[in-house]
């Protein structure tokens, strides 16, 4: 079983404001695992110390960006998603307790 390490992570728009209910999704090699932001646009996901795994982010009204991801660095994994010319249909509404996943840490807020 590969080493995990949990890395802290922010999503905010172009101007730097946090987005609250960002989706995440990370896709590793042999784990998948969603998530959603806090309401100060924060998250942490857990991820492989050897290997990497592409972690996106997304928001209504936004353009998805995906970054690779890898348990070898600790910096805060950021994400500065920019508004999309097309509006975007929020299809997804935010659930208060999602989504169990060895990959994503809750505070159960």
């Amino acid at each position: 079983a590969a080493t995990l390490r949990e890395r802290p992570g922010l999503v905010t728009d172009e101007s730097g404001r946090p987005l609250a209910r960002a989706r995440l999704q990370v896709v590793g090699p042999d784990r998948t695992g969603l998530a959603y932001t806090d309401s100060e646009g924060r998250f942490r996901v857990r991820a492989a110390f050897n290997e990497s795994g592409a972690l996106t982010a997304s928001a209504a009204g936004f353009i998805a960006a995906t970054q690779q991801v890898s348990g070898r660095v600790e910096e805060p994994v950021v994400f500065q998603l920019r508004q999309s010319d097309t509006p975007l249909p929020d299809i997804e509404r935010f659930r208060a307790v999602c989504c169990p996943s060895d990959l994503f840490t809750h505070d159960g807020r």
